[in-house]
């Protein structure tokens, strides 16, 4: 069976932030199909503040987190059996 799932990412430079001197806000939100939005950023350890958000969830931390979910379900599922 094929899944679709669908997500936006939304990040808007301000006025006074240059692009061409790396000196932006990294800081943007990921917009999900089910309607949930959620705050995020590059990672501090990888974009130094303030130029990324520490309260934000970052790429590092959702792949984490999506792997754990995968896991879990997985073994809720072999459970049922």
């Amino acid at each position: 069976m094929a899944h679709e799932y669908l997500a936006t990412v939304s990040w808007k430079r301000g006025a006074d932030e240059p692009f061409s001197d790396n000196k932006y806000s990294r800081g943007h939100t990921w917009a999900f199909d089910g309607g949930v939005t959620v705050p995020a950023s590059s990672s501090p350890l990888s974009v130094r503040l303030p130029f990324s958000k520490a309260d934000a969830v970052d790429p590092e931390e959702a792949l984490k987190c999506a792997r754990r979910a995968g896991s879990a379900e997985t073994r809720s599922s072999s459970r049922k059996r």
